[in-house]
């Protein structure tokens, strides 16, 4: 038996409705309780034979093209850029040269540990090391808001994690030709040819948030309605990723980064903050259907199977990010 969709979708919305309040009565990160809802609700379906229809190879396109860019764009929006500016070297370095070097670390050190050159090659390693390296503060933030910790601390955890991930999914598209092709002339792809990609990706998309922000910016006072420029907002999100990543190769996601820096104050003008919740409110679902599915695509096979490897992973990543942190002294 194959699960509807539809009904999957009611079912997981409704779960996440339970599971939220839940999360703070434990003290728990809802995206934790989230993920352990989507293993044990996938693995009581299997067991009772429905098929979910669920794989990890088809969430490609609905992350990379639907999901990410909803949750860059809104916690963009949320930060403020006088904040950001206070903090914008620290930042900065953590999120460019700091991801770089932990996810070479990481890399490096995955590829010792696990020790199998023919399975796990030098571009897959460096591919696992990039994934693992963007930092996600969420239940730090929530625990330090919970302590009162200083506005600078929580500023610099969110400020870093939002840049990093754009830096993270620049580098993940740059080194993927790599694993897959092999860095060689005859796979058509050098090394050269990658630096050249990535500054285009980076400068491109920076330059092409700045364009959207300014024509948000202009249109958003001169719409009367909320509900219009709500949906303005949607247009140009999408417009701005699909122009930017595809039509010009640049860095989509660092687009709309800049854009929601740069356009957050004229959104939360908007008659009673309509647009600020209104893309809360798609952050909100976007964040329990990520995190669901990624807990529905884990099995128990995979610890099983690959215990050792997770494990080297882990302790690889924590050693990347201390020796980051100490050589940037922040």
């Amino acid at each position: 038996m194959t699960l509807s969709l539809p009904l999957g979708f009611a079912f997981l919305l409704l779960a996440a409705l339970f599971l939220e309040p839940l999360s703070k009565r434990l003290h728990l990160p809802f995206p934790t309780l989230l993920v352990g809802a989507g293993f044990l609700v996938s693995e009581a379906l299997v067991a009772a034979g429905v098929d979910t229809g669920l794989r990890w190879h088809h969430f490609h396109d609905l992350v990379l093209h639907l999901l990410l860019p909803i949750l860059i764009f809104e916690s963009a929006l949320h930060l403020r850029p006088a904040r950001i500016k206070e903090d914008l070297v620290p930042i900065l370095v953590l999120a460019l040269p700091g991801v770089a070097i932990g996810a070479t670390l990481t890399g490096t050190l995955l590829f010792w540990g696990i020790n199998h050159p023919t399975g796990f090659p030098w571009p897959a390693a460096l591919l696992a090391g990039v994934l693992l390296a963007a930092t996600d503060p969420v239940s730090v933030v929530a625990l330090c808001r919970r302590l009162g910790a200083p506005e600078r601390l929580t500023a610099l955890l969110e400020g870093e994690s939002l840049f990093n991930d754009a830096t993270a999914v620049v580098l993940y598209t740059l080194l993927l030709p790599v694993a897959i092709l092999g860095a060689s002339p005859d796979g058509g792809w050098t090394w050269g040819s990658g630096m050249a990609q990535f500054l285009w990706s980076f400068l491109g998309g920076l330059g092409c948030g700045f364009v959207a922000a300014a024509i948000v910016r202009g249109v958003l006072h001169r719409l009367a309605s909320a509900v219009p420029a709500a949906l303005f907002t949607v247009a140009m999100v999408v417009l701005t990723y699909y122009l930017v990543e595809q039509a010009m190769g640049a860095s989509g996601i660092l687009a709309l980064l800049v854009m929601g820096l740069a356009t957050g104050e004229a959104c939360r003008r908007v008659r009673d903050d309509f647009v600020m919740r209104f893309w809360g409110m798609n952050a909100w679902m976007g964040q329990v259907i990520l995190f669901v599915l990624a807990g529905a695509t884990i099995t128990i096979a995979m610890f099983a199977e690959r215990w050792l490897a997770m494990l080297i992973a882990v302790g690889a990543m924590l050693v990347a990010r201390a020796f980051t942190l100490s050589l940037i002294h922040i």
